[in-house]
């Protein structure tokens, strides 16, 4: 008699393996290696990436596994609403791990952000979960491959780490430039170069060359 592979246990080679996750989207819309992509096999698990930006609603970036207790939606939107304020502070390359169940579904969940030019408020706060309804093997699994997926995470977080800073000098050369073309006093763009500032402080970025902007002959904006 076959035996039911639900009623397995965890273990390293049966459960978790480093392949590539099916997209909801046909493809990721980051920067994902392929060798560090998760596949379940037909374990019962679930498994998604959700994003939940800032003014915008929870999106589903990808998923593997079906959820079998409760609609995915409402799951995701318990997973992105938990207040996780550590891994989403300022900046922050904190990850925050969640564990706990909703509607037979047991989980562990942990919660990150990357850096990204063009998001609002230039963060992209993401939570990386994987379910099942037994949680003795969610236990096992969080156990055996936490380190693992940790890594996997830093391995999305590093790139965007290591390119931001320069993408914000550009960004923030482009503002200035917008500054000198418009009339003087102007509030919006004001508040906009303020809390500017104050992001380069963090990232201790203390001169800009405004031929970032334009091309031209290099100018460079100081401030403190």
């Amino acid at each position: 008699m076959r035996r039911n592979p639900r009623a397995r246990l965890y273990s390293d080679s049966s459960i978790l393996h480093m392949q590539n996750m099916r997209s909801v989207r046909g493809s990721l819309p980051l920067a994902f290696p392929q060798e560090n992509s998760v596949l379940f096999q037909d374990l019962g698990y679930y498994a998604a990436m959700y994003e939940f930006a800032q003014g915008s609603f929870p999106k589903t970036l990808w998923e593997s596994g079906t959820m079998t207790t409760c609609q995915p939606n409402e799951f995701k939107l318990f997973i992105v609403n938990t207040p996780i304020a550590s891994a989403f502070s300022d900046f922050s390359t904190n990850v925050s791990t969640f564990i706990s169940s909703f509607k037979g579904m047991h989980f562990f969940a942990i919660y990150f952000q990357i850096f990204d030019i063009d998001a609002r408020g230039f963060t992209r706060p993401l939570m990386f979960v994987i379910a099942h309804t037994n949680s003795d093997l969610i236990s096992k699994v969080y156990m055996g491959e936490k380190e693992r997926i940790l890594k996997m995470i830093k391995n999305m977080q590093s790139p965007t780490i290591k390119s931001f800073p320069e993408d914000l000098k550009k960004y923030y050369a482009s503002i200035m430039l917008a500054v000198k073309k418009l009339e003087p006093g102007d509030i919006t763009l004001s508040q906009k170069v303020n809390e500017l500032k104050r992001i380069l402080e963090i990232f201790k970025i203390s001169e800009v060359n405004e031929e970032l902007a334009e091309g031209k002959a290099s100018i460079i904006l100081c401030f403190h």
